[in-house]
């Protein structure tokens, strides 16, 4: 199950994910949010939402992101 999968690997499949698709997971459970955290998925944030798919609507949402 995926519950067996090293932290390391589910990261490794989060890198090929939009960064919408990995706030979405984030919210799956604590252990998938504290992976979707890691700052080496956050190297590069787009705010087109026809690229990373995230939508700001707000300058607290953009600080969030951050």
């Amino acid at each position: 199950t995926i519950e067996k999968l090293p932290d390391k690997v589910i990261l490794n499949i989060f890198s090929y994910l939009s960064h919408r698709e990995i706030c979405c997971l984030a919210r799956v459970c604590k252990r998938w949010r504290q992976i979707a955290y890691d700052t080496r998925l956050w190297n590069y944030v787009s705010l087109r939402p026809e690229i990373s798919g995230l939508h700001v609507n707000s300058l607290e949402m953009l600080l969030q992101l951050i």
